[in-house]
């Protein structure tokens, strides 16, 4: 597995990148395996997954249209945050699942190991901002180009391309240089009718064809990844490579779903994806009475849970984030934190260096810090509204939890935080917090149904929007 990453890495950071430079150097053009602007978890290691097995089958090339092997290339998509240091500290989860998968023991990363884990990540992984670096320098030498892409995680692009195209788009970061055209999908997010239809063309030769699988249900979108590979007898043996893939596998469905116990996420898709890999774990030849999943799924678990400790709140709100914009114009944010909203406010307070021992000592909780924070995060990603959705373990009650916040920045979309708001207390159960009251436009509510996370309230605001 590790020298398939290296590879790829060395492919989009060469001169046969793109589809015109493969072709002519007489190679099939790549194909680059993109996850959702939120970079969590599920998403990057769908796109390693789904590169893994794909670059073994021979698919049908646009650019010349015959059918051959054609080279995949996971790219995390992060615009700012290269491979590296950088990315161990912002995706320590990613990191920690990266380096148990190769190794025999299933603890949290030790201090010594650091500088091992950040050169593993530099070596094999390849972000969008690497990529934006490396077209940098090549100057004006490289003019603008398409290149094929899969959607995991997503089915989307943000950045559409004039005239709205279907299945022609971008991501932040490289929307001045590179279009991409997608060719394939798989994911367990509501249909936005953005990657195209099969044709009957490809319908009588499926085999020759990227997937194209919308599939909303499935905690993990790793799971369908999974799935689709089964399927297509992609995983046909128990290598080496294959049981490190298995467990990286492994980490996100287990991750996304709590272990296969989060109430609402769990589906047989999953189930099963969870006893396949486990049993191509167990009957390797090479493998070792050490495996523990409980003991994997904790240590992954436990760098999650602690990623946020040394994350500043702007960090924090752009770690899992992601937006939309609607049919009316509005562009809608969401931001996803695994601590409460209490935290928040007292980490956004103690980095507030204006905060006085006034405020510090007033009674209740003081959201100012924080609402700042959030306010100037918002406007500087153009938003209309923004939310915050929580999802954490109660220490006092030891029971899963989730909060929701909505804001509306200007004054046209408050109505549409009070039709969102109709629908919350239908569909999510919620609760107003109680507390001192809030500005117009800003609601804080008890999410009642734990079962709904992001993938069900973002359609539901964007519907509210609409």
């Amino acid at each position: 597995m590790l020298s398939f990453l290296r590879q790829t890495r060395q492919l989009v950071l060469s001169n046969h990148a793109s589809a015109a430079a493969a072709a002519a150097a007489g190679q099939p053009s790549p194909i680059y395996v993109i996850g959702n602007q939120s970079a969590d978890l599920d998403s990057i290691i769908s796109a390693i997954v789904y590169s893994y097995f794909f670059s073994k089958v021979a698919l049908r090339d646009r650019s010349d249209g015959i059918v051959k092997p054609r080279p995949h290339v996971p790219l995390i998509n992060l615009p700012d945050v290269p491979s590296g240091q950088a990315l161990r500290r912002l995706r320590p989860e990613f990191a920690t699942a990266l380096w148990l998968s190769t190794e025999s023991t299933y603890s949290s990363i030790r201090p010594e190991d650091e500088s091992s884990v950040a050169r593993l990540l530099t070596e094999h992984v390849v972000t969008v901002a690497d990529v934006r670096e490396h077209v940098r320098g090549q100057g004006n030498q490289q003019s603008p180009t398409t290149w094929d892409a899969a959607l995991v995680d997503w089915n989307a692009l943000p950045i559409k391309t004039a005239g709205n195209v279907r299945g022609h788009g971008s991501v932040e970061g490289l929307e001045d240089r590179i279009t991409f055209n997608v060719v394939g999908c798989i994911d367990h997010h509501t249909e936005e009718s953005f990657v195209p239809a099969i044709s009957e063309e490809d319908v009588n030769d499926p085999s020759s064809q990227p997937p194209r699988v919308v599939e909303v249900g499935p905690g993990s979108c790793t799971s369908l990844v999974v799935r689709e590979a089964r399927h297509r007898g992609l995983w046909n043996d128990n290598s080496e490579a294959n049981i490190h893939i298995a467990k990286l596998a492994l980490s996100a469905i287990l991750i996304d779903t709590g272990n296969l116990t989060a109430p609402g996420k769990v589906t047989d898709v999953d189930r099963e994806a969870v006893a396949f890999l486990e049993n191509v774990i167990s009957g390797s030849s090479s493998a070792t009475s050490s495996w523990n999943r409980l003991s994997f799924f904790e240590a992954v678990q436990h760098a999650k849970q602690h990623s946020l400790d040394f994350l500043t709140i702007d960090e924090i709100l752009a770690r899992d984030y992601k937006d939309w914009t609607v049919a009316s114009g509005r562009k809608i944010g969401i931001c996803s934190v695994v601590r409460s909203l209490p935290w928040l406010y007292e980490k956004a307070e103690s980095e507030n260096e204006k905060s006085s021992l006034e405020q510090s000592s007033r009674t209740g909780v003081n959201r100012e810090p924080f609402l700042e924070s959030l306010r100037f995060f918002a406007l500087s990603r153009s938003l209309s509204i923004v939310s915050v959705m929580t999802a954490f373990t109660a220490a006092e009650t030891g029971q899963f939890s989730r909060e929701l916040l909505a804001w509306a920045l200007d004054g046209e979309s408050v109505s549409c935080v009070e039709r969102f708001a109709q629908q919350a207390a239908q569909h999510l159960q919620v609760e107003p917090c109680s507390g001192t009251q809030l500005p117009p436009g800003l609601k804080i509510w008890k999410q009642r149904d734990v079962t709904k996370s992001r993938k069900q309230v973002a359609p539901l605001l964007r519907d509210a929007c609409t």
